[in-house]
């Protein structure tokens, strides 16, 4: 089973056993097993170390992110050649005995993703490190956390401008939908239509910034043309709308993500599982230091760092929509 980011540190042989008085001015750096992975993991409580006082520690329950619903693959390499599908049309058809079979139309051109960097760090007091339930806890709810954000608005909306990723939002080729007076749950149902005509697939997942999620579920909000009442309450459940139930049908069906990672305003569908591939390099690693005058305020820093690559496989299987 992976440990999560904080129970490898501490179980690493590089982490010091002796009093944290006795290696105030040392650095250790620990090499880290599963990459991208360590950010799904749920936090958990440390074995015992030394004299650490054990005590009960109730992991809380991380929301569903990017990174639950997008494939990942291992490489090793700075760069990734991968093949990009700009358009593909179904022509599978019956076909007697003796003649030709109908040959399906794909266009594929090759892309290059380049590995980036995606790093961040905190600064911890001694006791801290001395503690290895405090430690563990710390580095799996905040670095964690910091590598998650970060990657997700990546993910979405990197420009590709390097350090950066190329996101899906800048991918050219991508469809749009432009709402215009309906309710914002009627635009991401229409928003769906366009990624399954265009890009043939079934969207996996909707992407919202909090905002415009509560005006989904609430109605209004806001935005022009939305109801002042509760879409769930106020006619979707045997109102009589069929244009509301037919919304509800579908994204009751797919998970909603919602994340400050994209702008208000605007939100992504599409199919993840089959679109893009996130390649992580797993070069991850912690590192432990003192710098300025943390020495002299007892107060050390722990870094983190991830390398990873993203790549649109298929544009046609994204939907932007312009709330």
């Amino acid at each position: 089973m992976l440990e999560t980011l904080g129970q490898q540190v501490v179980a690493s042989e590089n982490f010091p056993r002796m009093p944290v008085s006795d290696v105030l001015g040392c650095q250790f750096t620990v090499p880290l097993r599963g990459g991208l992975d360590l950010l799904r993991k749920s936090v958990t409580g440390a074995e015992e170390l030394g004299f650490t006082e054990k005590y009960g520690f109730v992991p809380p329950r991380r929301p569903l992110t990017l990174l639950d619903i997008i494939p990942r693959t291992p490489i090793v390499a700075n760069t990734v050649l991968y093949v990009q599908q700009t358009s593909f049309a179904y022509v599978a058809a019956p076909v007697a005995h003796g003649l030709r079979k109908p040959e399906a139309a794909a266009t594929y051109v090759q892309r290059t993703a380049t590995v980036s960097t995606i790093a961040t760090w905190i600064p911890v007091t001694n006791p801290m490190l001395a503690d290895a339930v405090g430690l563990e806890t710390s580095l799996d709810v905040q670095l964690v956390d910091a590598l998650n954000v970060d990657l997700q608005a990546q993910l979405i909306a990197g420009d590709g401008v390097l350090p950066d990723l190329l996101g899906i939002l800048n991918t050219p080729g991508i469809s749009t939908y432009t709402r215009a007076s309906e309710t914002v749950f009627n635009a991401v149902r229409k928003a769906a239509t366009v990624t399954i005509l265009t890009g043939q697939v079934l969207p996996t997942a909707v992407v919202l910034h909090p905002t415009d999620l509560e005006s989904l579920e609430l109605g209004g909000g806001g935005f022009p043309g939305g109801s002042t009442g509760s879409t769930f309450g106020g006619g979707t459940f045997g109102g009589p709308s069929p244009t509301l139930l037919g919304a509800f049908n579908l994204l009751t069906q797919i998970p909603i993500i919602q994340t400050t990672a994209i702008a208000q305003g605007t939100g992504l569908i599409g199919a993840f599982d089959v679109g893009c591939m996130l390649f992580d390099r797993q070069r991850g690693r912690v590192t432990r230091g003192s710098i300025d005058d943390n020495f002299t305020r007892n107060v050390q820093v722990v870094r983190a760092e991830l390398e990873a690559a993203f790549a649109v496989l298929r544009p046609a299987a994204f939907t932007k929509i312009v709330l």
